[in-house]
């Protein structure tokens, strides 16, 4: 019984259409924006989000070779994030750490005189 009900569960997860969360969190996301778009061809396009409808995305392209515009179909869509800058992200932590153990260890130093 459990079986058939999680093949059940499985089943309609994998026949829910990819491209409508694809296309909400596009449409979420403000124009302008650096996107990577990763299709279902396994292709990854980068660029500048111009447009999002309900059946496209269009981004700005740029290559060494060429620059344009590029519409891609919603079916076509696996995912589409933002990059992430994980330099950024790590030297925030760090600035947040040094401001910790300086928040705690000062008082310290005060206290004992230093």
């Amino acid at each position: 019984m459990i079986l058939r009900l999680m093949a059940i569960l499985l089943m309609a997860a994998l026949a829910m259409p990819a491209g409508e969360p694809v296309m909400a969190k596009a449409s979420k996301m403000s124009s302008g924006s650096v996107v990577i778009v990763r299709l279902t061809s396994g292709e990854e396009v980068r660029g500048r989000l111009l447009e999002v409808t309900p059946e496209a995305v269009t981004v700005m392209t740029a290559t060494a070779a060429e620059a344009g515009e590029r519409v891609i179909a919603a079916g076509e869509i696996k995912s589409l994030r933002a990059p992430t800058n994980r330099t950024r992200d790590i030297l925030a932590g760090l600035g947040g750490a040094y401001l910790i153990f300086y928040a705690i260890m000062m008082p310290l130093v005060l206290a004992m005189g230093g």
